[in-house]
């Protein structure tokens, strides 16, 4: 195209967006949007279950964030639900609950 010719439009040349492209009112085309802050939050919580949930675990309530401000519900909820179960499942978790039990027990007979 040269500079004084228009980009061609589609909504004026009648033939349909190319595929995984809409149109908007105006008759612009747009992108659609991509659920990357979703997915990571669902790759995030899934690997806070098998591999290290204090470290990814946070990364997967973030994405979640994230996803949520991107309008990206189911993807967002699923993410925090994989990281809250990993989180609550991680030894380390398990073990800072353990011994906050064990105070709670113990502290009432040092009074």
């Amino acid at each position: 195209m040269t500079d004084n010719q228009p980009e061609p439009n589609f909504s004026d040349t009648g033939r349909p967006p190319p595929r995984g492209f809409r149109l908007q009112q105006a008759g612009a085309i747009v992108e659609p949007k991509r659920a990357v802050s979703g997915w990571l939050s669902v790759i995030s919580g899934g690997l806070s279950i098998f591999v290290f949930a204090p470290f990814f675990a946070p990364f997967g309530y973030l994405f979640a964030l994230f996803a949520l401000i991107r309008g990206q519900v189911l993807l967002a909820l699923a993410g925090i639900a994989l990281s809250t179960f990993g989180l609550l499942t991680s030894p380390i978790f398990l073990a800072m609950a353990g011994l906050a039990g064990f105070v709670w027990w113990v502290w009432p007979s040092w009074l």
